[in-house]
């Protein structure tokens, strides 16, 4: 049995084929029939897309028997739908959307088929009959997300579809869309900055894909920290990708940061990315020569407030000194103190 052009060919074997048995008729399930058989090869129109050959031959002792031998669809047999496109029509208060499509009909025959237009949401599906290339939709309910397609089917085995589809949404405000396993993308671009000054690392990275950052649950950022050759790792969650602050730095350590983003339908992103960051030494970094000399000595430490205009408050003889921590003027306020070698200015937030 094979496909020639637009015929099905089934071809004889030889002399004394069917295990010694001769065929007498053939007929197809869509009601295509051959009485008597010719000696070469029997031509069936592929138009009619049987599903199964019943095989009529009756043996040396003249007895009937039917063999079916079935025939198997496939989707080079029907036209396809390709290039789907949606359109608001115009006058119809954004009610009415319009899906347009091709098919590819190049070959002159094709089994029996329909074209249907369908939509598909949650709940339901409909499918519409057109003898069009386009379907215009005007009953679509409002905060829904549909499947709007068209599907080619075969009219003499209706569970052989070929279908294409667009999503589209109701939705007055975006709705949350979630990635599949296969649209996921890694994050790049990740940065890491080492601030001296407080300890810490600054973390940047590029956002989750657009699309999908109403579905965004969290990005999960791992911190390998490598000491004495230990390895110690943390995992820290963040909801925004730019100034993330990690404190707590520790000196003569060597990090290396991985970021990925964890999404609400609980799939994740791949960490492909580390980007690691040398040691630092505070002592060499931050700490003045007279500290590191005198480092034994005990240091008065006095604290003074004073307006964030003056360019050295000590010169200033209004500064006023903090004597207690419960004075008025510091009781409920929150301070940002800035250590400037030995003086330590505080300012309210």
């Amino acid at each position: 049995m094979q496909i020639n052009g637009s015929n099905l060919i089934l071809t004889r074997i030889g002399e004394g084929d069917f295990l010694g048995e001769t065929a007498s008729s053939i007929e197809t399930d869509t009601g295509f029939l051959i009485d008597s058989l010719p000696d070469n090869d029997i031509i069936i129109p592929l138009s009619t897309c049987p599903l199964n050959l019943l095989v009529s031959y009756h043996n040396f002792f003249d007895v009937t028997h039917k063999e079916a031998t079935p025939f198997v669809l496939k989707s080079e047999h029907f036209p396809h739908p390709q290039n789907l496109s949606l359109q608001m029509l115009p006058n119809t208060n954004n009610r009415i959307i319009r899906l347009s499509w091709t098919l590819n009909t190049s070959k002159d025959t094709f089994c029996p088929h329909k074209i249907l237009a369908f939509t598909e949401s949650n709940d339901k599906r409909c499918e519409y009959t057109t003898q069009h290339n386009y379907y215009d939709f005007d009953s679509l309910e409002l905060n829904k997300m549909y499947k709007l397609g068209v599907v080619v089917r075969s009219t003499q085995n209706k569970s052989f579809n070929i279908e294409n589809f667009v999503n589209y949404s109701t939705y007055h405000e975006p709705r949350m869309i979630c990635p599949e396993i296969s649209e996921l993308k890694v994050l790049g671009g990740l940065k890491v900055k080492h601030v001296p000054k407080i300890m810490a690392h600054i973390i940047d990275w590029n956002s989750c894909v657009r699309q999908f950052e109403k579905c965004l649950s969290h990005y999960k950022l791992i911190q390998n920290e490598k000491r004495n050759g230990r390895k110690y790792s943390q995992v820290i969650r963040s909801t925004w990708h730019l100034n993330n602050i990690i404190y707590d730095i520790r000196e003569n350590s060597t990090y290396e940061y991985g970021i990925s983003a964890v999404y609400k339908n609980e799939i994740e992103t791949e960490i492909d990315q580390w980007v690691s960051i040398s040691p630092v030494s505070v002592g060499m970094k931050e700490c003045p020569c007279e500290l590191k000399t005198y480092k034994e000595k005990r240091w008065k430490l006095t604290i003074s407030l004073f307006h964030e205009s003056e360019s050295d408050p000590s010169t200033n003889p209004n500064n006023f000194i903090l004597k207690s921590l419960t004075d008025e003027e510091v009781v409920n306020k929150t301070f940002q103190l800035n250590i400037l070698k030995r003086a330590v200015i505080m300012r309210e937030v």
